[in-house]
């Protein structure tokens, strides 16, 4: 396993690939801090996985399942779906394989409205931009360093502040963004890297593993 140290920005991410069903924590803090994991939502479809989780506030935000983003304002108990289809999304001139449609790998929410939702098209590594709530999506990244490498296009993503920059991986390399997910930059390839994870200590340390 390689892991890169990149001097840059950070942020603390990690993709979680949760079954069908959600389980949230509650500590009570008293004499001796207890925890306790209680089932808080069923996903009818055994293929819906859970990719990622995203809330912006206490009760709200939204999460990547493989079939559609859910958007949700009761801790994650009920979800309004907002499917990616191939008319809810600006191309943004790019040539689009769209056999298969968008593989969802994970997502990131700041707002009820602004909303970025990272995988692929035909394993070509893909970032959508949401700025109306997840009901319309424009394709702001969408390349591949390696034609002939088949992983599952970009694999994390992480905002370690919360702001404008962060930072996504896909198999090669990793990419950079300074305002806020709506244009993306590569700040490193590292061919056959396969990277799955990032982690970062602040704003400048980040891990790509």
């Amino acid at each position: 396993m390689k892991t890169l140290v990149m001097t840059d920005r950070a942020y603390n991410k990690r993709q979680f690939f949760l079954p069908v069903f959600l389980l949230i924590t509650v500590v009570f803090f008293s004499a001796k801090a207890t925890a306790q994991m209680r089932q808080i939502h069923i996903e009818p479809s055994e293929d819906n996985d859970i990719n990622k989780m995203s809330f912006y506030s206490a009760s709200s935000g939204y999460v990547g399942f493989s079939d559609w983003v859910g958007f949700t304002t009761d801790t994650g108990r009920t979800y309004i779906q907002k499917p990616i289809t191939l008319i809810n999304v600006d191309y943004n001139g790019y040539s689009v394989n769209l056999t298969f449609g968008f593989v969802i790998n994970g997502l990131q929410s700041f707002n009820q409205d602004t909303v970025i939702v990272f995988g692929h098209y035909g394993l070509v590594p893909s970032i959508l931009y949401s700025i109306n709530g997840g009901n319309n999506f424009k394709l702001v990244y969408h390349s591949q360093y390696n034609n002939f490498q088949l992983r599952t296009g970009i694999t994390d993503m992480i905002f370690p502040q919360q702001n404008s920059i962060g930072y996504a991986i896909d198999a090669d390399s990793v990419l950079k963004t300074t305002d806020k997910g709506a244009n993306w930059t590569v700040s490193l390839i590292d061919e056959g890297s396969y990277f799955d994870y990032l982690e970062a200590a602040d704003n400048n340390n980040v891990f790509a593993i």
